[in-house]
């Protein structure tokens, strides 16, 4: 062949190379994005779709006291509308409650239910699909009350409601009147029984002091059995004794079902010394111990979601330590992305951000075996391309490798809780953000903190 036929071959052939990967890594487009909320600080934790190809997101929502209900009301606050019914509420007598609303595949609202109980803070802290296309929530509601030796002590009624797929809350039950414990994540079995982790606190020094709680529940959320049980030494693969002695609390965050029926759970364990480091513990079917791995460094190393694959786990940290486990750190937290193999040992880690504060919150996995990875930034520099505060979302390979990365900024604050791989191949993202620009990715905001969620197309 001529010499200038090849040129011409091989100039061609890298355009083509170039075009096809820029197709497969081209970052991902915003399809639509939705503000709502009132002009209090509202904020959203999770999200999923549902069968019809709509969505479902849940989180806290900040209302006047006197237009709370007793425990449950039917409301429609969307876009102005809730501006409107609301602009004239005075925030500082405003109080929390769950808040769980159905969109349509445009991203509209279909009904919306709160869920808590009158003149009282109400947090969700915990929402799942049901198999029967509903949804289970697990919520906390804060009272005061008059206990012996003390004028008032805040206490937290753990509460359970089951919401069917037209909205209409089928049950609600107090699970536990105690001062602390709380439900952080809860799972449906293939059984139709559900389990769910949290906190189970004591009383005292105001519940400075817990353990793991894992528990069982039947379909109507019946507790078939529950386990509290605190770390004993020597039982870390690699927690130095002394931490241990000072132990104070644990949060336990994210449990999965693994592929065998057993279970992987990531917690957080705070010490009072020495900051808090990530732990992640391997159950067999009946919530019994098989082992234990701690994470981190020096520093604060926050585990917040966790990932069964075929040979080991993806945990999802936001980190500041550069010691220990952490090979780097680039400033404030990162995300600290680090795969474990079956047995509970590191086979490789990764850090990403810039110089401010970057949270990881979520993780999903796609279609193709990439992960998803959605959160926070504060940084402009480092992988961050673009802005500073918002949502940030990465995508991983199964070695770690980060293949693109995208900014969703607010111009004010942002925190994705929340990310969901949709069936038709997209990502739906669901938080809070505050805007202060109209230039941001949110195009409406009803004053303070919103639920922003985001529809993005994937191009994999």
């Amino acid at each position: 062949m001529h010499i200038k036929h090849w040129k011409f071959f091989v100039i061609a052939l890298v355009m083509f190379t170039l075009g096809t990967t820029a197709t497969a890594w081209a970052v991902p487009s915003i399809v639509w994005e939705r503000s709502l909320g009132g002009p209090g600080d509202d904020s959203a934790l999770a999200v999923f779709q549902t069968s019809d190809g709509g969505y479902v997101v849940g989180g806290n929502l900040s209302v006047a006291r006197e237009r709370r209900p007793w425990f449950f009301e039917r409301i429609f606050w969307d876009d102005q509308r809730a501006f409107d019914r609301r602009r004239s509420f005075d925030n500082r007598n405003d109080v929390q409650t769950g808040w769980v609303v159905k969109l349509d595949y445009k991203g509209d609202v279909v009904w919306d239910v709160m869920l808590g109980y009158s003149n009282r803070n109400n947090y969700l802290t915990a929402m799942q699909q049901a198999q029967d296309g509903g949804v289970i929530v697990a919520g906390l509601s804060r009272i005061e009350r008059r206990r012996e030796g003390r004028a008032s002590d805040p206490l937290l009624d753990l509460w359970l409601s089951k919401i069917d797929s037209e909205g209409n809350v089928v049950w609600h039950k107090i699970l536990v009147e105690s001062t602390h414990n709380r439900i952080f994540s809860i799972q449906q079995l293939e059984s139709g029984d559900f389990v769910a982790v949290g906190y189970f606190g004591d009383d005292n020094r105001y519940g400075r002091r817990g353990n793991f709680w894992l528990l069982k529940l039947d379909p109507e959320g019946n507790i078939i059995w529950q386990k509290s049980f605190e770390v004993e030494r020597g039982t870390m693969l690699n927690l130095p004794l002394f931490l241990l002695s000072v132990a104070r609390t644990y949060f336990t965050y994210s449990i999965r079902q693994t592929a065998d029926g057993g279970f992987i759970v990531a917690a957080v364990f705070l010490s009072q010394r020495t900051g808090s480091s990530s732990l992640v513990a391997r159950l067999n079917f009946k919530g019994e111990i098989e082992w234990l791995r701690s994470l981190g460094g020096s520093g604060w190393d926050d585990v917040r979601d966790i990932y069964p694959t075929e040979n080991g786990y993806i945990v999802v940290i936001a980190s500041d330590s550069s010691d220990g486990d952490v090979l780097i750190n680039h400033g404030g937290f990162d995300y600290w992305i680090v795969k474990l193999d079956l047995n509970g040992d590191i086979e490789w880690q990764r850090s990403f951000g810039g110089s401010g504060h970057d949270i990881p919150r979520s993780i999903v996995k796609t279609s193709g075996g990439y992960f998803i990875i959605a959160g926070s930034t504060g940084s402009n520099d480092g992988d961050i391309s673009h802005r500073r505060g918002g949502f940030w979302i990465i995508k991983i390979d199964s070695n770690g490798n980060l293949i693109w990365e995208k900014s969703l900024s607010s111009y004010g604050t942002g925190v994705a809780d929340s990310i969901y791989y949709t069936a038709e191949g997209g990502i739906i993202v669901a938080g809070g953000a505050r805007s202060f620009f109209d230039s941001s990715n949110v195009f409406h905001n009803h004053g303070g903190t919103d639920f922003w969620i985001v529809k993005l197309i994937l191009n994999e």
